[in-house]
């Protein structure tokens, strides 16, 4: 599998689990309002409380706002695949690190470690990891050699990472190419599923040939 190919199916799997609420194949309005009320979900605790789902909706509606000016290439509000792709692409060109990612990137990431912070103690663990493999239905037989992949020389100190290094692995995810970036599997793993199966399940969510 080429580099640009590892690349696409990354993100693939980052769309389809992770923006793509209603997994209908493109992005829209309507997922950003789905993610608005999950967030406001989680904050309070399993409740769904109109004032701070409408909260929520003004934070992730700005979001959407921003990015369908950024990546919105045909002007029909929606985000295709091809098109998410050529996001990040250009992100990859533009900016050399997470720091010069767009504020709603920056927001989301912030947001993205409270949530997959499980225990609530500002680091994600493998105990964290093994939660969010077993929420995406991932491979938990290989989430101690993925998870240790991900740790560079300060995080083996503390088996965990902090805020700022979960920042620079999804930074990674989104821009890298390389098969071996140390991002890889910071939103699970996904490198076991073929190339033709992945192509497949895309065709068949946007109903093409």
């Amino acid at each position: 599998m080429g580099d640009d190919n590892f690349f696409r199916h990354k993100h693939l799997f980052i769309f389809l689990k992770q923006w793509d609420v209603d997994c209908d194949g493109v992005l829209s309005s309507e997922d950003f309002d789905l993610l608005a009320q999950r967030f406001a979900i989680y904050q309070r605790h399993g409740k769904f409380e109109k004032d701070v789902v409408d909260r929520w909706r003004a934070i992730v509606g700005g979001w959407w706002t921003n990015f369908t000016g950024a990546a919105d290439a045909n002007l029909d509000k929606s985000i295709t695949f091809e098109e998410w792709i050529a996001f990040f692409k250009n992100l990859a060109a533009t900016t050399k690190s997470h720091t010069e990612l767009p504020e709603f990137l920056k927001m989301y990431l912030k947001i993205s470690f409270t949530y997959i912070d499980f225990n609530k103690d500002g680091l994600f663990d493998i105990r964290d990891y093994r939660m969010l493999l077993a929420s995406t239905n991932g491979d938990l037989r290989r989430a101690d050699d993925a998870f240790n992949s991900m740790l560079g020389e300060a995080d083996k100190k503390k088996q965990a990472l902090s805020g700022e290094r979960y920042y620079e692995l999804m930074y990674d995810f989104w821009t890298s190419s390389n098969p071996n970036s140390p991002g890889r599997y910071i939103c699970g793993i996904y490198d076991y599923l073929p190339k033709d199966k992945l192509e497949n399940y895309h065709r068949l969510l946007l109903n093409t040939k």
